[in-house]
């Protein structure tokens, strides 16, 4: 059998239609040679029933209340033992079915992180991330920070850092941040993974929640870039932009951000 290059921890709560079709996208790859960890917190939609209908894809799973998707993060993290590690989370799914072949010979770096494209969605709403690969954004940065799982954390990383679990909605990228500044993270042209919107990370209809995710934001830019002075202020507008115009136009947020390519 070939190297088994790569982990790929899918966290779920609740979301039994997003963990089959996750499950599913995984079951029809061509290349099966891969670790799947399935962490749930003790979800009671009957997602327990899913995951045993795929035990056969399945390497690892354990179902328990845990402290939130960080730490149900961390637990993967300790079981994982593959080169290179991916988070594909509930409703997530592989542009196709030969991904993780084509993503297999793209990973010739062991001690590099790697970012490809994403095609986020949301209903009938969808673009694609990045849009155009620009080598001044090569590196990470606050205005532009890669699709989280569309980014392959390598073992000579991952096994050293695990996600700040201070952060309630920001971790990931603060995760990503570290990566970028510990290793290289070097582009792969290729469509990756369907991104489910809709987590509390895309949500700005609650103001105190969006002024939280605003002060992770301020706090991860003063850990990584705290003498980009132009960002204290962006920051500040870029947030308290999407809550307004999250709050006016509901469903057709995602949508005008993106076709007016702002505050991303």
């Amino acid at each position: 059998m070939d190297e088994v290059l790569i982990s790929i921890v899918t966290i779920n709560y609740n979301h039994k239609a997003g963990l089959k079709n996750t499950l599913n996208s995984l079951a029809n790859q061509t290349c099966k040679n891969f670790q799947l960890i399935i962490i749930d917190g003790n979800s009671n939609d009957g997602s327990k029933e899913i995951i045993a209908n795929y035990s056969d894809i399945i390497d690892y799973s354990i179902s328990e209340q845990d402290n939130g998707i960080y730490f149900a993060m961390n637990k993967g993290i300790k079981i994982a033992k593959c080169d290179f590690l991916i988070f594909l989370n509930s409703g997530d799914k592989l542009f196709s079915n030969n991904s993780i072949e084509k993503l297999n010979l793209n990973l010739l770096k062991k001690d590099s992180g790697f970012f490809l494209n994403a095609i986020i969605h949301n209903d009938k709403i969808s673009h694609r991330s990045p849009k155009v690969f620009n080598k001044k954004y090569y590196k990470i940065n606050n205005l532009f920070i890669p699709n989280h799982q569309a980014v392959i954390f390598p073992k000579t990383f991952y096994k050293k850092n695990f996600y700040e679990t201070k952060y309630k909605v920001s971790s990931d990228v603060e995760y990503i941040f570290r990566l970028a500044k510990l290793h290289k993270l070097r582009y792969i042209d290729l469509d990756f993974v369907f991104f489910e919107l809709g987590g509390v990370s895309n949500n700005f209809s609650n103001f105190s929640k969006t002024l939280n995710h605003l002060f992770e934001a301020l706090q991860i830019n003063m850990k990584y870039q705290p003498f980009k002075i132009y960002l204290y202020l962006y920051i500040p507008l870029k947030f308290i932009s999407k809550y307004f115009l999250f709050n006016i136009f509901k469903n057709k947020f995602h949508y005008i951000t993106q076709k007016f390519n702002v505050f991303k």
